[in-house]
């Protein structure tokens, strides 16, 4: 009886593993994935990803059959494939990201994927397919940050002056706990002041978290390397582009002198063009100021 009572055990066991351990099948239909494409596209916001994994999934593999032409299913159509991996990338799917770098040739791109890299963001399904390198080191990933750095990417410069330990890295840590919502748990790692959080959702079109790490940058938070000239740059880039924090922020910086060289008439002008635009704290730090600052 109890040898009976084992093999049925046993059987059990084989089945339900057999159920369960069964691979996902990979569809035929490139419907299939267009479907499942469509949510991750329009309806799920960059704020809010949760549930959305597998439909972002979906659309990087839709646009690898568009960039081969999978078996005469798809049509070959290496700008569709190119816009899809960019709408995947932006929404922290790093072998998207991987895949314009690799593929496409897009700087920007490469930037991304290794900033997501140092981040964390490798999966075990990318690594398969070496997507992003398995070093977490800034050092590994510093001569590519250099070039980036020399075309102009000042978030790439940056990043180069961060004091990163992948142990005690704030974003790590916060990433560990993350399945769906990537954009989220970024955020709220920038939000405690972890640098290089702030610097993947800056470089994936976040402008206020430019702010927050040009603001990070000013104040030597988390910077091993000062960063002072570049944190002005990108404040300065963005003011022009009209984001009206950015100029508040630079105005008081030049204010205050510190790390900045002090200089009022353009930190005035700066506080003006904030406070003409709407931006109120800028009007009110103009209200406080001493009548020979105007």
């Amino acid at each position: 009886m109890p040898r009976l009572w084992w093999m049925w055990t046993l059987a059990a066991i084989w089945v339900l593993g057999a159920g369960c351990g069964r691979p996902e099948v990979k569809p035929r239909d490139p419907s299939v994935l267009m479907r499942a494409c469509e949510p991750a596209r329009r309806m799920c916001t960059p704020e809010g990803w949760m549930k959305c994994a597998r439909d972002r999934w979906s659309c990087y593999r839709l646009g690898l059959w568009h960039e081969t032409g999978y078996l005469g299913r798809v049509k070959k159509d290496p700008a569709r494939s190119r816009r899809l991996y960019g709408e995947m990338c932006d929404r922290v799917e790093v072998v998207a990201c991987a895949a314009l770098c690799r593929k496409f040739k897009v700087a920007r791109r490469c930037v991304d994927r290794d900033l997501l890299a140092l981040s964390g963001q490798g999966t075990p399904m990318a690594r398969a397919s070496h997507p992003v390198p398995k070093s977490r080191l800034l050092a590994f990933y510093a001569s590519r940050l250099t070039k980036a750095c020399r075309r102009g990417d000042l978030v790439a410069c940056i990043v180069l002056g961060l004091r990163y330990d992948p142990l005690r890295s704030i974003t790590s840590r916060r990433l560990g706990n993350c399945f769906d919502d990537k954009q989220r748990c970024f955020a709220r790692a920038c939000g405690v002041g972890a640098p290089l959080a702030c610097a993947v959702l800056c470089h994936l079109g976040r402008k206020d978290r430019c702010v927050d790490l040009a603001v990070l940058a000013l104040g030597n938070h988390g910077m091993g390397t000062q960063k002072f000239a570049e944190a002005e740059r990108l404040l300065g880039a963005l003011c022009r582009g009209g984001h009206l924090r950015a100029c508040t922020v630079l105005g008081v910086g030049l204010l205050k002198g510190m790390p900045l060289l002090p200089d009022r008439s353009r930190a005035v002008k700066l506080l003006q063009r904030a406070c003409q635009g709407g931006y109120e704290r800028a009007c009110s730090l103009l209200r406080r100021l001493p009548p020979i600052s105007r």
